[in-house]
Parts: structure tokens; sequence; C-alpha cells
């Protein structure tokens, strides 16, 4: 007999959103506590790192690589697609392409450049709030994940329109949890 593996997390299941800016919508994503335990499974695996010839770098560890990939991309398929499609009702729809945490610390990495992501739709959540400066920043929207609650996940289109940055920490360790979307069939999977 097979068992199933209970769920590391547990994300939570929703279907509604909040739009809270110009394509930028707001989703209830992981409780705190939640938050917390990913934070923690992250800083036990360790080895938070950029990708070889990552043209924006950051320090980051895979979701793959903490064994989570395929209870993520269940929630994702089941709960953040129905979303997706309600939002964006043209918009294809091609599975979780990748999914991984980023660390920022006052001896390593600060900031991250203007960029956008190589993602259809992008989800971003803030895992700890104990931390100064650092903001997810929109220039185009401006508009900032500052004063968004830890665990609600932002959802924005991750190419074009949508450019952003992770302003200088100015001191503690920010956690984040970074989502993308595939932009067609041929995107490639972690591994």
């Amino acid at each position: 007999m097979i068992q199933s593996r209970a769920p590391i997390i547990g994300y939570i299941g929703t279907r509604e959103y909040e739009v809270i800016q110009d394509d930028i919508i707001l989703i209830d994503f992981l409780t705190p506590k939640q938050c917390a335990k990913l934070i923690e499974i992250g800083e036990r695996k360790g080895g938070f790192k950029p990708l070889e010839n990552d043209e924006i770098p950051g320090q980051e560890i895979r979701i793959s690589e903490l064994g989570m990939w395929k209870e993520l991309s269940v929630h994702w398929d089941n709960s953040i697609r129905v979303v997706m499609e309600k939002f964006w009702p043209m918009c294809g729809y091609f599975g979780l392409r990748d999914a991984f945490l980023l660390k920022y610390t006052m001896d390593g990495q600060r900031e991250m450049l203007l960029h956008t992501d190589a993602s259809l739709v992008t989800g971003s959540v803030k895992l700890n709030d104990d931390y100064e400066g650092g903001e997810l920043y929109f220039p185009r929207q401006k508009f900032s994940n500052k004063d968004i609650p830890i665990g609600k996940c932002l959802l924005f289109p991750g190419q074009v329109t949508h450019c952003h940055q992770s302003l200088e920490l100015k001191s503690g360790t920010k956690y984040s949890l970074t989502m993308w979307s595939s932009r067609g069939l041929s995107d490639e999977k972690p591994i």
C-alpha cells in the first residue's frame, strides 16, 4: 500500500483576489506560521547562492532543492491558476515554471537591480517583516510591497510592464518566495 506524504507547508487554498494596483493582485497564500516554517526549512538546507550565468543574481535556493516542488506546483495548478484565469482570462496557462527562496542580508546581497522576470505571471510572497528597507518596488506603477502583510502573495505580469527591484536592505535579514509561471510549453522546469 502506497501512503501519500503529508504536506510540508500546506498552502492556503484560495480563489479570491484583491486588485491593489494596475495588474497587481493580492491573494492569501501562507500563514505567518507557514512563512516561518519555510524560512526554517531553507536555513536548515542552507546553500543560498546565485545561479551560474544569472543576469540578475540573487542569494537563492530552489524549492525543488527543498523537496517541495510537487506540493507547490499542485497548489499552483489547483488554486493560483483559477485566480489567474479569472483576472487574466486571455492569458495562456502552462503551469509553474520555477520557485525559489531569496535571502537578503547586511553582510551579503542587500538589493536586487531593476529587472523583469522570465515568467508570464510572477508570484511574490514576503516571508518576514523584521527588517528595514528591502521593499519590492515597481517604479512604473509607483508601488511597493512595504505594507503588504507577510504570507500574502502578489501576482503580476512578469515581463515588460512590471519591471521591479528590491530596494536596499537597511537592517535585518529579508526572506521572500518567488514563483514563476511558464510562458509556454517550451519553458524548462526545475530538476
